[in-house]
Order: C-alpha cells, then structure tokens, then sequence
C-alpha cells in the first residue's frame, strides 16, 4: 500500500566528537527521538566537509586521530511531531546546526 503525505524533514549537523553527558550526541538525539515517536530517524557519517566549527578536514587522511568526521541526522515526520520534538532537541544541543524543510512522503506498506 503506498501512502503520500506531507511531512517535515530535520537536519541536524554535527560531527562525530560532539558529546551528551559524556556519551555520543548523535545518539542521545536518536534515543530522544525514539523515545518521542517520533516516525524515524537516521545517522548519516560523511567522509569529509567543514562547517558550524570553521574548518575543513578535505583533505585529510584517513587515520586515528585525524579530526571527527561529519555527522548529519535526519528525522522526517510530521510538521507537528517535529515541532514537538525541538525543545528536547534544546535539551541535548550545545553546539551544531539544525535545518528544516517540508517535503513530499512516501510511505509503501504491506497490505
């Protein structure tokens, strides 16, 4: 069964030495977003880029230490839903940036 709908999709960057309470960002925010049912969410690990931290890491090379990669959540819902979820988002951020757009959804499911 395939349903259209409208829908809101979140963008959260950061990169992957960003911390909560001493444990991952990225996870806290995906935790946080389970834990307000939110419809889904996703980590995306980028191999190079620069951004809210004013630097660049293109051209580095691939080895321990070298800098934390980029780090993109996303989370699409409803308008509604992801609007609810930003003042738990404030709860969890320090430092990052954060975009919103409305987008077309599809969802496919078993009848």
């Amino acid at each position: 069964m395939k349903t259209p709908s409208q829908a809101r999709r979140l963008r959260i960057y950061l990169d992957e030495s960003d911390r909560w309470q001493g444990r991952p960002l990225h996870q806290a925010v995906i935790e946080a977003a389970h834990e307000e049912h939110l419809a889904g969410a996703t980590v995306l690990q980028g191999l190079s880029g620069f951004g809210y931290k004013s630097h660049s890491d293109a051209q580095r090379r691939p080895r321990a230490g070298a800098g934390a990669p980029p780090i993109v959540i996303e989370i699409v819902d409803s308008a509604e839903n992801i609007e609810r979820f930003l003042p738990r988002l404030d709860e969890l951020m320090s430092e990052g940036f954060v975009t919103f757009d409305d987008v077309q959804a599809v969802s496919y499911r078993a009848p």
